[in-house]
């Protein structure tokens, strides 16, 4: 991901709802939410670098960590910041994601000691 420095690292928790999805659609549709909330807020003026991986393993089964990493666009002016982070979440993510049958957490900001 090409971004600036600093970008904003959060965390939320992911449960998909519906058992028959497999650990790789949660991935899948982790990846499209995520593009797709991008160019969502692309088109309300700002645009981000976004990036969602699945901590450890993940069996498609029971709850499991997101790491959300977020940074202003190359060529954008500043940093997102960590409200500007909590932004994205909030308004184009999540609501993405819970239309999907995903239950997800509200999301924190991740200290550079979690694991």
């Amino acid at each position: 991901m090409a971004t600036h420095d600093p970008s904003e690292t959060f965390e939320f928790r992911l449960k998909a709802v519906d058992p028959k999805l497999s650990a790789d659609d949660v991935r899948q549709i982790l990846a499209a939410a995520v593009a797709d909330a991008r160019q969502a807020m692309a088109r309300d003026g700002q645009e981000v670098e976004a990036r969602a991986e699945i901590e450890g393993a993940f069996g498609g089964v029971g709850e499991t960590i997101v790491i959300l990493l977020i940074a202003a666009a190359k060529g954008a002016a500043g940093a997102i910041g960590a409200a500007g982070g909590k932004q994205f979440y909030e308004r184009y993510l999540k609501p993405r994601l819970q239309k999907k049958n995903l239950v997800v957490s509200d999301v924190k900001p991740r200290q550079p000691d979690d694991k």
